[in-house]
């Protein structure tokens, strides 16, 4: 070995001083510091390329894991890694998870940059990893595949739906019906179905006509829609009786308007609104198409059309005018105000009766307001009243009495907090259906009373009040066979963004990383019934066994056709069933016509790391054939041993498994299956001492176990 020829060579050194000083006969020979002569020893190695053999060797790339940051700084670090390594791979600053976005975008500028930076320094760069479980935008991809909630109007829809209700189209023409056009149950929901033919291309080729529409001139109306389709389709809403029948429309609220709208697997949300019309009847016209073979279905609960500008009411929902009473004391006057609802309020003002009337026994016709109402359903309404005192003199004009149908008396006082008009909850009444009498008496003068508001929701009026109509919460799902499909696509778009912006700068990529169980090494890994981190999603559990398939596809697609690309995973040499279950899934995916070109074993190993086991993963992974790469090698001391206590028998332990590692890499795998190693750790940690070289950059003996191995 070198590191003996070494010692060798130092001791015939040492061999030639002493000669020297007995011929100056100085008498005295200093010893050097075991540190000195230690450091002396290992900055007399060469620089880690020096021990490669590239004539066996040719291919073999020497790499480092690196951060973007680390290496655009270009100080220390880069020029370790510059001096010692061939090949980078960065952690996870190439993965889905910190390049989408939210919006399922990608911002490629920042790595454009960086691969410039490596071209620059003459290095090659390695892709990590297009299909991981790990390190995934969780929040996106479950974005596409969660349940889509809305509620219906609060304002009557003035769209009639009974044809699609009952599913006879009444009222709705079918101009071309494409494929067909049908009424269908969607994820248990009622859903209007719309197929392209195959030679499907404009857009009126697949046309279904709304009827028609009444509107009011002045008025705006918005119309929403829940559409999805089984590929990515496009469509339109055409119309008649708008001055534009074919307008540019900002469908879906991304800020463009445009005269198309694209859909995709998973619930779209189109919604826009008119309000310029030549007649007072309009239709609309589904459009869809565009393009051939495509499914539309679009949700009919949520399929509305509303008048933004209407005023709306609800049997249940009462609002009482308080001038609208149907008999006025004496003491009560009417007054106006542009702030009050309809612009009219009661009063009993503080000249007119100055009398507390705290016992309602003593109330008289000339003290109540009364007003006539009926009830269309039995149950518990809450009331409410707007009010606002006539001076700020809260504690003596804030009060009144109230009862229903000569009930007991209800007294709200003491609770005025503004002089502007307020909604304030009087209480909770049961009424039956039917007609009732609601008797308002003073208490004391000086409360201003607007507009009195009766309902069995929990609704809180606003402004001057406008009866909310009831709402229905609708959630729409997506069927299972979708969230494939759904998937499929996101996986497609996130390796086609990523090889496109890559692919002039590299040509080896990790396609498929730790798909194999630890526990269960026959099974892939799963997300079912597991307690999950927030950046962790399972492509297989959407995609099935095949995702691996569709993954090496798609990178044979999008990248490079001699691009060389690998199946990764982790404790291979330390579970040799996951190791054959990892080639046996490699045979799985090339029966499915997919080519894998190599096998990445990651090897997070430490000093007491089983040396067997580790060769037999080797002799197993050279029978494939493929060529075999160590992709995040670094070797850990024992688990209660850390740069604070570690002695240089740990560190010694430490450089002999990285030189074993090596050594047997080169002895078992052939030299044309020899990809490469990346040393995952080169630099201590504050935590861990990993690396090849210390927190202040000095050599470990680590550096003399690659290099040694290297040199073998």
């Amino acid at each position: 070995m070198k590191n003996i020829k070494r010692l060798l060579f130092a001791a015939a050194l040492t061999a030639t001083f002493f000669s020297c000083v007995e011929e100056y006969d100085v008498g005295y020979m200093p010893e050097k510091p075991d540190n000195v002569e230690l450091d002396e020893f290992l900055n007399g190695y060469d620089l880690l390329p020096s021990y490669i053999d590239y004539n066996t060797n040719p291919n073999f790339k020497l790499g480092v894991s690196v951060t973007f940051d680390e290496f655009q700084k270009k100080e220390v670090g880069y020029s370790l890694r510059c001096s010692n390594f061939k090949e980078l791979t960065t952690f996870n600053e190439m993965m889905h998870g910190s390049l989408v976005s939210a919006d399922g975008s990608m911002d490629l500028s920042f790595l454009t940059s960086f691969m410039n930076d490596v071209k620059e320094a003459e290095l090659s760069l390695y892709g990590r990893s297009l299909c991981w479980h790990a390190n995934q935008n969780t929040a996106y991809l479950n974005s596409l595949l969660d349940s889509t909630v809305f509620s219906t109007p609060t304002s009557p829809n003035l769209l009639n739906k009974s044809g699609l209700i009952d599913a006879s189209f009444n009222g709705w023409v079918q101009t071309n019906s494409g494929a067909g056009i049908s009424i269908v149950e969607y994820a248990g929901e009622q859903s209007i179905k719309l197929v392209s033919s195959a030679n499907s291309s404009t857009p009126e080729s697949l046309r279904l006509s709304s009827p028609e529409i009444t509107v009011e001139d002045g008025h705006e109306y918005e119309f929403v829609m829940f559409i999805l389709s089984d590929s990515i389709g496009e469509g339109r809403i055409a119309f008649e009786g708008l001055i534009n029948n074919n307008p540019e429309i900002d469908w879906t609220g991304s800020g463009t308007p445009s005269l198309t709208f694209l859909t995709k697997v998973g619930w779209n949300r189109i919604s826009f609104r008119i309000n310029e019309f030549t007649e007072n009847n309009i239709k609309f016209h589904f459009d869809l198409g565009y393009r051939p073979n495509v499914s539309y279905f679009i949700n009919v609960a949520g399929l509305t059309v509303v008048d933004l500008d209407s005023e709306v009411s609800n049997d249940d929902e009462i609002f009482i005018e308080s001038e609208d009473a149907a008999e006025k004391g004496s003491t009560w006057q009417q007054f106006t105000d542009a702030d009050a609802s309809n612009e009219a309020y009661m009063l009993v003002p503080n000249d007119v009766a100055n009398v507390n009337l705290t016992n309602t026994s003593e109330i008289t016709d000339d003290d109540v307001l009364k007003y006539n109402f009926n009830v269309g359903t039995e149950g518990e309404y809450n009331l409410w009243v707007r009010a606002a005192p006539e001076t700020d003199d809260f504690p003596n004009d804030d009060s009144f009495h109230c009862n229903f149908d000569d009930s007991t008396w209800t007294t709200f006082n003491n609770s005025v907090t503004s002089l502007e008009w307020t909604w304030y909850s009087i209480g909770s009444y049961l009424l039956i259906s039917g007609d009732h009498v609601l008797t308002i008496s003073r208490m004391e003068d000086g409360l201003k009373i607007d507009k009195i508001y009766l309902t069995q929701t929990l609704n809180i009026p606003t402004g001057k009040g406008i009866a909310p109509l009831a709402s229905e919460e609708i959630t729409l799902h997506v069927e299972e066979k979708e969230k494939e499909t759904i998937t499929a696509n996101a996986l497609e778009n996130w390796i086609s963004g990523i090889l496109t912006a890559c692919k002039d700068n590299i040509t080896s990529w990790d396609v498929v990383m730790e798909p194999i169980d630890d526990e269960n090494p026959e099974n892939l890994r799963t997300g079912v019934d597991k307690k999950m981190s927030a950046n962790e999603f399972y492509w297989q559990d959407y995609l099935g066994k095949d995702y691996a398939v569709l993954a090496f596809n798609l990178a044979r697609k999008y990248g490079n056709s001699d691009d060389l690309l690998f199946i990764n995973d982790n404790n291979l040499e330390s579970n040799i069933d996951k190791c054959k279950g990892l080639i046996n899934y490699v045979e799985y995916i090339e029966g499915k016509d997919a080519k894998i070109d190599g096998i990445s074993t990651q090897m997070h190993i430490s000093i007491n790391s089983d040396k067997d086991k580790i060769a037999e993963m080797f002799q197993l992974l050279a029978a494939t054939g493929k060529s075999i790469k160590i992709s995040e090698l670094d070797v850990a001391l024992d688990d209660d041993v850390s740069i604070i206590n570690a002695t240089d028998e740990d560190y010694i332990a430490q450089a002999d498994m990285y030189q074993y590692v090596v050594e047997k890499y080169f002895e078992l795998i052939p030299a044309n299956q020899r990809y490469g190693i990346t040393i995952w750790s080169p630099v201590d940690t504050q935590q861990q001492p990993l690396g090849l070289w210390t927190r202040n950059y000095k050599r470990k003996r680590a550096y003399v176990g690659v290099a040694d191995g290297l040199s073998k």
